[in-house]
Order: structure tokens, then C-alpha cells, then sequence
């Protein structure tokens, strides 16, 4: 493993949390059977990502940033989700993002 594994890493209990985060209403309000499947996507990927799977890094990376735009836009709306849920996982989204972007790229400090 290398040193950039730990943000990774770091990424996968977030992205892990925000699965969770989208299976719970799914499951237990209605809300809809996307979030459920979203919410199992997530959880594959933060599997994927614990075992260092630079490749799903970056797409995990996109993923996240879209979901944690998509869930910002959703807050006012109260549509879907409560506004402080959508808050919640568009935290737990911006978490994973900024975790991976460290771990996919580094400061040029932290590459010499």
C-alpha cells in the first residue's frame, strides 16, 4: 500500500456513511427504491476503495462531488428528503470528495 492509502481510506468510511445515509429513508420512509440502490452502489464502492482500488478512487471522486451538488439542490425543496438529511449527506458526500481528491492527487510537497 502506499502513503496516499490512509486518505482513501478516509474516503471509504464516508462514502460507506452516505450509503447508509441513502438506504435509511429508502427503507424506512419511502422515499424510493433509487436511494436504495445508490445507497448499495456506495457501499460497494467504499469496499472497493478500502482495498485500494485506485481506479474506483476516481470514480468515486466524481460520483460524490455530483451527489453532494445534487443533494445541495435538493435541501430548499424538502421534495425527497428533509432539509437537514440532505444536509447530512451532502456532508458525508464533500467528505469522500475532498478525501479523495487528496489521495488521488497530492501536494507536490507530498510527492518529492
Amino acid at each position: 500500500m502506499s502513503a496516499l492509502a490512509s486518505p482513501q481510506r478516509i474516503g471509504a468510511v464516508f462514502i460507506a456513511l452516505s450509503g447508509v445515509l441513502h438506504i435509511l429513508p429508502g427503507v424506512f420512509a419511502g422515499a424510493g427504491a433509487a436511494l436504495i440502490v445508490l445507497g448499495v452502489v456506495y457501499l460497494l464502492m467504499a469496499e472497493g476503495l478500502r482495498r485500494g482500488w485506485r481506479w474506483l478512487a476516481y470514480i468515486a471522486f466524481f460520483m460524490t462531488l455530483f451527489g453532494a451538488v445534487l443533494a445541495y439542490s435538493t435541501i430548499g425543496s424538502d421534495l425527497l428528503l428533509p432539509a437537514p438529511y440532505s444536509l447530512l449527506i451532502m456532508l458525508a458526500d464533500l467528505g469522500c470528495a475532498v478525501s479523495l481528491f487528496v489521495a488521488l492527487w497530492p501536494s507536490r510537497a507530498a510527492r518529492a
